[in-house]
């Protein structure tokens, strides 16, 4: 359940809901298949039962971490749109904490909420934490170490060796993100050419199965 609570939390969905959602869809499975097997079926049956569960739990892991990766992924390209502006601010000269505000103008609601929270506690705490604790919702070594330099400019004053800092560093998370995003892209089309796969496997199992039941039904019946 930890691995489920983590995953769903990094997705941005409530945990409890999602828990609910997936215990009523089991048990509503359960309670259907054990009528079924109750009537016209075998105990061996509730293996397939039980096999059927697992695969739906397994299903909606995977799908929590897709939803995780996308959110993160969507962060990711706005810190590149946002700080594009940032660059561009600081390279006319506006100082870092102005730069920062003036970026909540063209944040989405998610990403103005952590903006904010990031430049009220600038003004609380002058050391490099707030900048550390903003850059841990990338989960990008990258933008953790470009909050850093931002950090510096502050601290040490945003001088020409500081900004050509930031711009080297900020070049290389534009690069990485542009080539996540070709990653990205390749990755759905190589789920598109699995999904045939993956059918005609699962009609294969269900054929399998199908054939042993009616062996054991046989093997029975002498």
């Amino acid at each position: 359940m930890k691995l489920f609570k983590k995953v769903i939390e990094s997705a941005g969905l409530n945990y409890k809901k999602e828990i609910r959602k997936l215990a009523l869809i089991l048990l509503a499975i359960t309670l259907i298949a054990g009528v079924i097997i109750g009537l016209f079926g075998k105990p061996i049956h509730l293996l397939l039962l039980l096999g059927i569960d697992v695969t739906i739990c397994l299903v909606f892991y995977i799908k929590y971490q897709n939803l995780s990766a996308n959110k993160k992924f969507a962060m990711q390209r706005e810190f590149v749109k946002l700080f594009t502006y940032f660059e561009i601010y600081i390279y006319n000269g506006i100082n870092v904490y102005k730069s920062l505000q003036e970026l909540m103008n063209f944040a989405s609601a998610t990403m103005k909420d952590h903006l904010e929270i990031l430049v009220a506690k600038i003004d609380e705490d002058k050391t490099v934490s707030p900048f550390l604790e903003y850059a841990k919702k990338f989960d990008s070594l990258i933008i953790e170490q470009t909050m850093i330099s931002i950090f510096q400019m502050i601290d040490q004053g945003s001088d020409g060796l500081r900004i050509i800092h930031f711009q080297n560093l900020f070049g290389k998370i534009a690069e990485q993100y542009y080539d996540d995003e070709i990653a990205k892209a390749r990755k759905s089309f190589d789920s598109l050419n699995v999904l045939p796969l993956l059918g005609a496997g699962i009609i294969t199992m269900m054929i399998t199965v199908g054939i042993v039941f009616m062996i054991g039904d046989m093997v029975g019946g002498f």
